[in-house]
């Protein structure tokens, strides 16, 4: 497809203009293209003068408030060293240098991945060139920060789609701009970047900024999940999660508990509000409800990417099993780490094979007693007969967490469900402790086997039979270590 070309030193003065196009009067008489057409008239008739990037014009966040900005083009280089974004073009891994505060989701999720890789496969030039007053629609908007990068702050899925797109989608884009903006660079992009239309916020400080980043993504994260906001969440308020200290908890994290797991957790509480300026963690201190999420966000935060990015948690009632298990799972870790529990009863390095046996059983959709009896042993491996899934890298403890998730996630109160079975079973593992070995005529008493323990709290299910269960593959993440 080509857009209708003319002179970009001769001023876009009238409709007329652009009519002249004998493409784009085709277009407009067919209806092919409509949409196109008309953007591309409706931009000669709102231009009595050539259409210029000097002139400021104002934006509106999601929340109303106004922004003058300046449409400019910049080179934005694939590697980010003059526009900003939050994730790298190439990978979707996190960007490293672009501030926090800046992005509350994480599109490097499987599903922003996907969503971003199809705006560029369909590239639309016109989302990307047309005026737009709405921060979350039209060009980037971006901020100048003080080492002179453009960090954007509204459109970073369509700056990432905008670099990933095909060359010869960035192509139309070039005629289309050619064609709307008198002031459209006339030569080529210097190696390794591209122009791209962007709007510049001025007389921002950087908190400032970071409410206008914030705002704009109120409306494109309404559809996503509890665990992608607190991800989001702790990205927000800069928690960072290497530097929060162990904690000993069971129950799930809600606004009527959370002054209790402060009082008793008083330096996870300080390490997550470390970040906030004083005002703001005032704030949460006498808000329960902001508080609460806050925790809860820095806790499924330690999930690891892998589980994380897991299909399961499409499922609001699966999502919230996994939400209400995590205190008592970072608690076990935490109680491993003191050595106050034996390591092999640490829950939190089993979460990977649990999340994957977690997938196979729903995949049967059966019930759980009926899960157990297709779970076989097969020269040690463990085979989840009838979908298909191998569950060799599993360990038993494993298999009996991925047990009590889906029996949580069948319930009417998943979190409650999950957290009152592993309460249960760290009630139990904390009579094994390492300091304090109980000896039985002469002997240090037997300990019970992980995954057989925690079985006998999860209903109508049983482990199989197998010998040499493989370990943990799951390394120590977060909480120090």
């Amino acid at each position: 497809m080509h857009y209708p070309r003319r002179n970009p030193a001769v001023p876009l003065v009238s409709a007329l203009d652009a009519l002249a196009s004998i493409r784009l009067r085709t277009w407009l008489r067919t209806g092919k293209h409509a949409d196109l057409a008309a953007q591309v008239v409706e931009g000669a008739i709102a231009r009595a003068a050539a259409c210029a990037t000097t002139a400021q014009e104002t934006i509106y966040d999601a929340e109303g408030r106004k922004y003058p900005t300046v449409y400019r083009f910049v080179p934005a280089y694939f590697d980010g060293r003059t526009v900003a974004t939050s994730h790298r073009a190439k990978d979707l891994e996190w960007a490293e240098g672009y501030p926090p505060e800046f992005q509350t989701r994480d599109l490097g999720s499987p599903e922003e991945s996907i969503k971003i890789q199809n705006i560029a496969t369909h590239f639309d030039p016109l989302r990307m060139l047309g005026k737009n007053l709405d921060a979350t629609l039209g060009p980037p908007v971006v901020w100048q920060g003080d080492d002179e990068r453009l960090y954007v702050l509204g459109g970073n899925g369509r700056t990432l789609a905008f670099l990933r797109a095909p060359e010869e989608a960035y192509e139309r884009y070039l005629e289309l701009g050619r064609c709307l903006w008198a002031d459209f660079p006339a030569g080529a992009a210097p190696k390794g970047s591209r122009w791209m239309l962007v709007r510049v916020v001025s007389r921002l400080t950087k908190g400032q900024a970071a409410q206008l980043a914030a705002a704009s993504q109120l409306s494109t994260s309404a559809d996503e999940g509890r665990i992608g906001k607190a991800i989001g969440m702790v990205r927000s308020l800069n928690i960072q999660l290497e530097k929060l200290p162990p904690f000993i908890w069971t129950e799930p994290i809600a606004p009527d508990n959370v002054q209790a797991f402060d009082k008793e957790n008083p330096a996870f509480v300080n390490a997550i509000l470390a970040n906030m300026d004083p005002a703001k963690r005032s704030r949460y201190r006498v808000d329960p409800e902001s508080l609460s999420d806050a925790v809860s966000a820095a806790m499924i935060a330690f999930l690891p990417k892998e589980a994380r990015g897991a299909g399961v948690f499409k499922n609001r009632k699966v999502e919230d099993a996994f939400i209400g298990a995590l205190p008592a799972i970072l608690s076990s870790h935490s109680l491993a780490k003191g050595e106050q529990i034996y390591p092999e009863y640490d829950l939190y390095l089993h979460i990977q094979g649990a999340t994957r046996t977690f997938e196979a059983f729903r995949i049967l959709r059966l019930p759980l007693s009926e899960l157990s009896k297709r779970l076989k042993v097969e020269q040690s491996n463990a085979v989840l007969e009838g979908a298909n899934v191998r569950v060799s890298d599993a360990s038993d403890l494993a298999l009996a967490l991925a047990a009590a998730l889906y029996n949580a996630s069948q319930r009417s109160a998943p979190e409650d469900a999950v957290a009152g079975i592993l309460r249960e079973y760290l009630n139990v593992v904390q009579k094994f402790n390492p300091k304090q070995q109980t000896i039985a005529f002469g002997e240090p008493k037997k300990r019970p086997d992980p995954g057989e323990l925690l079985a006998e709290f999860v209903p109508r299910f049983e482990l199989p039979r197998r010998f040499d269960a493989p370990s943990a593959q799951v390394g120590l993440l977060g909480m120090g270590g």
